[in-house]
Parts: structure tokens; C-alpha cells; sequence
């Protein structure tokens, strides 16, 4: 019996009081939608003998076959279909379905020789990517398995042999300029990597240019445009001078970043290398251009701010070099592996006394900052917090100054690939909200509707401080006590929030380290701005004590308490979190693994949730 007749019999015997709806399942007369030509070993699709090759493909309906075996280490064969092809001569082959149905994001492919399908002999196999190279020999005939594991669709089968770019040696760098400014677009698909290059380079495919400078200028450096085909999407960048690549002199490397700025000597040239860090392979823009660096780029010239307080000042860091010697930027415990980027400087010298905030959280980039003591930039003494700074977001410090010190501030950013835009440089003296503490919550009226306003600017979280949600720890919190005169569904909203993104915590109690949580925005049906909390719906008991945390970043909010009357219809589905909303993030991800874990963690809490859709 086939298997298309198999699984016929058993929907029909799961659904032997429903033969109507079997019946409307697989259409006409039992017909089922189409197995693919090739769902089978023994029909693999003969391609070739000649590259490159590309075929429409499709995994819709396919099935894997009694005793096939695992095409990945344990992982079981799932939606499976096969290919046959015998090289005329030996090559390096490439296998590529990287153009595939969005809606698949985790591939397996596997190559084996053999011609029945319980006496296969592997040759090599990959998940999770969607490109896969092996050795092939001229005449050898090669079985080729592709499976969409959990996820099916189209996709093109596309077979080739492996041809790196002319500049994928370090001897064949391609030469660009030398005028500025100069973009390109080019590709490290099918790259490889040299005896002796680089360890920035991580393995990855790397190619090479080399520019020789018209003049002594301030030069940038831009490669962050990677459209990554298969591989991590991160970038390796680095320069160099020197003429061999165990005699490369270091201007500029890093693994992490993908934009450097550096002064160029006329007549020197240099050395330019790309690498999809970690296997990464894809197209990318490089681009070179004059850089002028801010006024306040060095140690030396940086800006006096103040010095009475508030301090409010709108800069930017583009174009922005790093100087020798230069610390780095941030409170990130051991953060001396990555070194400082695009850094720009202010000193500001109080008048009195006081316990001052500075922070540059609000800015278009990943800005990290530095408060110093000290007068030249090799001989900086960082100051001590006031309040213990354990990781992110390395932008914000609290601390004692003394008046007439005068404070070096540093604006700069980490390892990440945006290193430079606009920030706001905000100091002031430090002063958290009067409900900061659960002892001293905020006391709100019995009787609905409530409306107040709030914010958790300079808030912080006490210790044994509860969750106000399912998977972050508190923050920034400010506390509401709440005693209802008349019980029933109410809307807790804290959405009106215009320069952050809110969570809601609703717990019962006396004490701190005692609190139950019985309700959370994290699971609420959300807010169209914040789709990540900031409302929930929830009975509540008259004469029961709530305690109302807001939490998340910092902010200005308004929240509001009202009625739900008649109560929300039961719902098998709760609206608070957006599945579709989800995915589409998760797509955003270049990186397949990444891309792989986030939907399957979508999925997972759609499913707890009761969602199907």
C-alpha cells in the first residue's frame, strides 16, 4: 500500500463520524494534494551531469520514508527529497537553496554515495545553513537529500562548482581608488581562507583590497551593508599596511565591527580585508570617504558643559577616532576586550556638591560612556559609582561630585556594528521619584476610573525585588498601592508612555520578598504602540491590596485604571502577545541559527498561550 493511500485510511479511521469533512480535506473523490516527483530515494531527480544547475523545487507534502536514516547527527528525517548526480569531472561542488520560501528558515542538506536507501555511505552533511560544499569525484554518482525538518516550501535546488572571487588571495587584492569617495558592491561567496591570515578573520571567507592615499586625510571606512547568503552575519573588517600576510602592520581589526575611521598617510597604501565572521557569506557595499572628525574628537579639545545643572545637550559622535592610550567606555565588567570607538569629549566642573547623573542612553546607536578624573587621556582615573553597575546599558552613571573637580566625560560606543549617530548628553542631579520604593507606593483612590501621572526617571529596583514579568528581572520601578471598593474586570493601562516602552506587574502582599504576582502586561493583551506590555485585564477582589509596579525604561507615563464592563468574553487565544508580530522580528534575523531559535521560541509560548495562529 503507498503512503498516500496509508494516510488516506487514517484520516479516515481517526475521523470515522466525520467522513464529510475527510472528504472535503482531500478534495474530489479522496484526491490529496500531490506528493513532490522526488519525495522518494528511489525517484530521486536526475540532475546534470553539467553545472551550474538550477530546478524549481518544493517540500510541500513531502515525508520521509520508513528507515531513512538522519541526515544530521540525530536530528530524524522530516520532509525530505532527493537528487542524483554524477560529475563529469572531479570539482569542489556547491549545493545552494539558500532561495527558499521565507517561511523556512531551518535546512538540512546531506550528500551520500550509494544505491539503495539502508546502504548509504555519508559524505557530508550540514543544518541550519543553507549552503554546503564537498569534494566530488568525476564520474562518482551522488545521492543529494534536502529537508525542511519542521517547515515546508518552495525552494530552487541550485547546483555549482565552487569558483572564489578574483580577490579572495591576499595576492590578488583587488586595487580601488584612489580617489575618494569610492563604493562598491562585491560579494565573499565561495571565499576562502589563507595559511596565515589574520585570526580576526574567524575561518570565514575573506577577500581583499588595497587603496593607496592621495593625501594625508582622515579616512572612513564602511562595510556594514552585508547581505548575508549563508553563514553568521558578522563582519570581520580590518586595515593594514605591509606587503605579505605574515608581515601585516595592524591599522585598524575587529571582529564585531564593521566601520572604522583612521588618519591615512599620502602615498601609504592600504590593506583592506572583509570576512563574514564565522562562516558568514553573502554581497556587500564597501565604501571609503574623507572623514572630518568633530570639534571635540581629542582629549584636549573637549566641550565645557554647565556647569549649573540640568544639563541637556544634542551631539553627535559621526566620524569620531579614538586616540592611543584612550580607556575604554562603559561599566561593563571586564569590558577590556573590546577596545574604545568613535569617541567624542566634555568636561564639566561643579559648583557644589552633589549626587550627579550623567547618562547618554537616548541616542540612535549604542552609546556607552565614561566619567574620568584626570588630565591626559593616558592617565585617567575612572570615577566610582555610586550605586553598583552589574552589565547594560553602559550608557548611564550615578555618582558623588565634588565641587571644583573637574569630570572628563567620554562618549563613545562598544562592539556593535552601529558606532556612531546622535545621543543626548543629559546631566543632572540625581533625584528618583518619591514611589522608587515598595515602602513608599503611591496610594491611588478605591474607586474607578484613575488616572495618574508618573515616571521612573531615576528609579531603580530594591533588592529581592520580584519579577513584574515573565522573563525580565525589575529594573526601574515605581510602586502604587490599590484597594478596590467593588471587585470585577479591570483594564490596568500604562500605554500613554511617550518616550518609553512599559511593564506592568500587578502583585498581592505585605511585604517586598513576600509579593505573589497575579498579573503581569507581559502576557496583557498589549499596547498597539508598545506591542511588549504596558496593559493587562485582570478581575480584582473589593477590599484586596494590590501592589502596582510600572517598569521598563525610563520615562514619563500616565496610568489609568478603568472598568471593564460587561466582562471580556473567554478566549481560547490571548491577544497579548502578537504571534505574527513575532515572526516577522524573527525574520529580521540574518543569522539561520538565530533565526531557527527565536521562531521556535514564538511558537513555544503562542502554543503555552493557547494562540494557533
Amino acid at each position: 500500500m503507498s503512503r498516500i493511500r496509508k494516510r488516506a485510511v487514517v484520516a479516515w479511521v481517526a475521523s470515522a463520524t466525520g467522513l464529510l469533512l475527510v472528504l472535503g480535506a482531500f478534495g474530489p473523490a479522496g484526491a490529496e494534494a500531490a506528493l513532490p516527483p522526488n519525495d522518494d530515494f528511489a525517484n530521486a531527480q536526475v540532475v546534470g551531469p553539467a553545472v551550474p544547475i538550477a530546478v524549481d523545487a518544493t517540500t510541500v507534502e513531502a515525508t520521509a520514508e520508513p528507515g531513512e536514516p538522519p541526515h544530521f547527527s540525530t536530528n530524524p528525517s522530516m520532509h525530505t527529497v532527493w537528487y542524483s548526480w554524477t560529475p563529469a569531472v572531479s570539482m569542489t561542488a556547491v549545493i545552494d537553496v539558500c532561495d527558499k520560501d521565507p517561511a523556512v528558515h531551518f535546512t538540512t542538506e546531506a550528500v551520500y554515495t550509494g544505491n539503495a536507501l539502508n546502504a548509504l555511505t555519508p559524505i557530508t552533511s550540514t543544518a541550519g545553513e543553507c549552503i554546503l560544499r564537498f569534494n566530488a569525484t568525476g564520474g562518482q554518482n551522488y545521492k543529494i537529500v534536502i529537508d525542511n525538518n519542521d517547515e515546508v516550501g518552495p525552494f530552487t535546488f541550485r547546483l555549482r562548482q565552487l569558483t572564489s572571487p578574483a580577490n579572495d588571495a591576499f595576492a590578488n587584492a583587488e586595487t580601488i581608488g584612489p580617489s575618494l569617495p569610492i563604493t562598491i558592491s562585491r560579494s565573499n561567496v565561495d571565499a576562502t581562507s589563507e595559511p596565515n591570515e589574520p585570526a580576526v578573520n574567524g575561518g570565514g571567507g575573506s577577500v581583499w583590497f588595497k587603496w593607496t592615499a592621495p593625501a594625508s586625510q582622515s579616512v572612513r571606512l564602511d562595510i556594514c551593508d552585508f547581505q548575508t547568503r549563508t553563514g553568521a552575519a558578522n563582519k570581520a573588517v580590518s586595515v593594514y599596511t605591509g606587503t605579505t600576510l605574515t608581515t601585516l602592520t595592524t591599522v585598524y581589526s575587529s571582529a564585531f565591527q564593521c566601520r572604522a575611521t583612521f588618519n591615512a598617510v599620502s602615498g601609504t597604501t592600504y590593506i583592506i580585508s572583509f570576512s563574514g565572521n564565522f562562516g558568514g557569506e553573502g554581497t556587500f557595499i564597501l565604501k571609503l570617504l574623507q572623514a572630518i572628525p568633530p570639534p571635540n574628537d581629542d582629549f584636549s579639545s573637549a566641550i565645557a558643559v554647565g556647569p549649573s545643572l540640568p544639563v541637556a545637550l544634542a551631539d553627535d559622535n559621526v566620524f569620531a577616532t579614538v586616540q592611543a592610550s584612550e580607556p575604554n567606555h562603559g561599566e561593563y565588567p571586564g569590558n577590556s576586550t573590546f577596545p574604545p570607538h568613535d569617541s567624542v569629549w566634555y568636561t564639566w566642573t561643579p559648583t557644589a556638591n552633589v549626587q550627579a547623573r550623567i547618562q547618554v542612553c537616548k541616542s540612535d546607536f549604542g552609546a556607552r560612556l565614561g566619567v574620568y578624573t584626570g588630565n591626559a587621556v593616558n592617565a585617567l582615573t575612572k570615577v566610582t559609582p555610586a550605586a553598583p553597575i552589574n552589565s547594560q546599558p553602559f550608557c548611564s552613571i550615578r555618582f558623588n561630585a565634588v565641587m571644583g573637580t573637574t569630570y572628563r566625560i567620554a562618549v563613545g560606543s562598544g562592539p556593535e556594528d552601529d558606532t556612531e549617530g546622535n545621543f543626548l548628553l543629559d546631566i543632572h542631579v540625581f533625584s528618583p521619584p518619591p514611589n522608587d520604593d515598595f515602602a513608599n507606593a503611591q496610594q491611588l483612590s478605591p474607586t474607578l476610573p484613575i488616572s495618574v501621572s508618573g515616571s521612573t526617571i531615576d528609579a531603580g529596583a530594591e533588592t529581592g525585588e520580584p519579577n513584574h514579568g515573565e522573563e525580565f528581572g525589575a529594573l526601574r520601578s515605581v510602586w502604587y498601592r490599590w484597594t478596590p471598593n467593588v471587585g470585577g474586570p479591570v483594564s490596568i493601562d500604562a500605554c500613554t508612555t511617550s518616550d518609553f516602552t512599559s511593564l506592568v506587574g500587578v502583585h498581592t502582599g505585605s511585604a517586598l520578598n513576600t509579593l505573589a504576582r497575579v498579573g503581569t502586561s507581559e502576557s496583557g493583551p498589549g499596547c498597539e504602540a508598545h506591542p511588549f506590555g504596558g496593559k493587562l485585564s485582570m478581575n480584582v477582589a473589593a477590599g484586596t491590596t494590590y501592589f502596582i509596579a510600572v517598569d521598563g525604561g525610563e520615562g514619563h507615563f500616565t496610568l489609568a485604571l478603568t472598568s471593564l464592563t460587561p466582562p471580556p468574553p473567554s478566549s481560547p487565544t490571548t491577544p497579548g502577545f502578537n504571534l505574527k508580530a513575532a515572526l516577522k522580528k524573527c525574520h529580521r534575523l540574518k543569522s539561520p541559527a538565530k533565526r531557527h531559535r527565536c521562531i521556535k521560541k514564538a511558537k513555544k509560548r503562542a502554543k503555552r498561550e493557547g494562540q494557533t495562529g
